[in-house]
């Protein structure tokens, strides 16, 4: 067992225990991939896409349980359109058999819920790029978007993570994707890496993997560590590496020369991994994605980013 105390989850995982449980209540199934998911604390972006069925878009809403003991701890959880969020069985719909055991109290025109610390959760949607100016000047611990593939643009992307900050708040900022596998994301760009050439399909051990990644000229430029991304994107335009600078050495470069990569994570997820969607517990899931077309099946069963009609 896993359990969730006054908004705590502990340490102690176990493949495919459950996720946690308040006096005997059980929220879903936790694989070895995703406890690595809710352990990593420290990785700038993370992306955790997959199959169908594989509890991404919940564990976006358990990961937040880190967060509401601590008064300064704000995200938000973003869709593409209002509906989306307010559909039955959608994300707000899922939070409330889930907030309200940690005594969140929710309310429905702000799409916020409010802890008892003061630690805030909220739901926005973002249609277009107009959008975007309404969150200028925002300082968020925790940005999620929910199915990232879905149209959404890698400059939205940036743009939201630029509004992380963590102030006062003690948990690292965080942003958080999910995505089902699409060939025309931009997102593929960003898992190629991890991808069987032929299948599309990640690798094994994906998911301990931690890039790092710097944009410029508009795009992310990628590196298999924090020095060699340095050492071929910084370097070279004689930038300085600002990684383990304190405050008053920072203030001495010039910022345009200035250099601190981030990093990336990605955690793929599968049906097979949750349990309680498989025989016996779920004797129709598995049925229902089997019964699909090739093409469809090879990416909402097996994960695929090159599968297309």
């Amino acid at each position: 067992m896993i359990p969730i105390k006054k908004g705590k989850i502990s340490q102690q995982t176990k493949k495919k225990a459950p996720i946690g449980s308040i006096s005997g209540k059980k929220y879903g199934a936790l694989s070895e991939a995703g406890a690595k998911f809710f352990a990593d604390t420290t990785t700038d972006v993370i992306l955790v896409g997959g199959s169908a069925g594989s509890t991404k878009s919940y564990s976006s809403l358990l990961k937040n349980l880190d967060g509401i003991n601590d008064p300064h701890y704000r995200c938000t959880i973003f869709r593409r359109t209002n509906p989306e969020l307010l559909r039955q069985g959608g994300l707000i719909d899922d939070s409330q058999a889930l907030y309200s055991d940690f005594r969140g109290e929710y309310g429905s025109q702000a799409k916020t819920w409010t802890f008892p610390a003061g630690a805030k959760v909220s739901f926005a949607a973002i249609g277009c790029d107009a959008d975007l100016g309404g969150w200028q000047g925002s300082q968020l611990v925790r940005v999620c978007i929910d199915e990232c593939g879905d149209s959404w643009t890698q400059s939205q992307v940036l743009f939201l993570a630029s509004r992380m900050r963590s102030g006062q708040c003690k948990i690292h900022p965080q942003m958080i994707l999910t995505a089902n596998p699409r060939r025309d994301s931009f997102l593929k760009s960003w898992v190629q890496y991890s991808l069987d050439p032929i299948t599309g399909i990640p690798k094994k051990g994906t998911e301990d993997i931690i890039r790092h990644f710097v944009i410029q000229n508009n795009q992310p430029q990628w590196a298999d560590s924090r020095e060699e991304c340095f050492e071929l994107y910084g370097k070279p335009n004689g930038m300085i590496d600002g990684y383990g600078m304190n405050l008053k050495e920072i203030q001495t470069v010039d910022p345009k020369k200035l250099f601190i990569s981030k990093t990336f994570r990605f955690i793929p997820l599968s049906v097979f991994q949750n349990p309680y969607l498989l025989p016996p517990i779920n004797n129709s899931y598995l049925a229902n994605l089997l019964a699909q077309s090739e093409v469809n099946q090879s990416i909402f069963l097996f994960g695929s980013w090159e599968a297309q009609e």
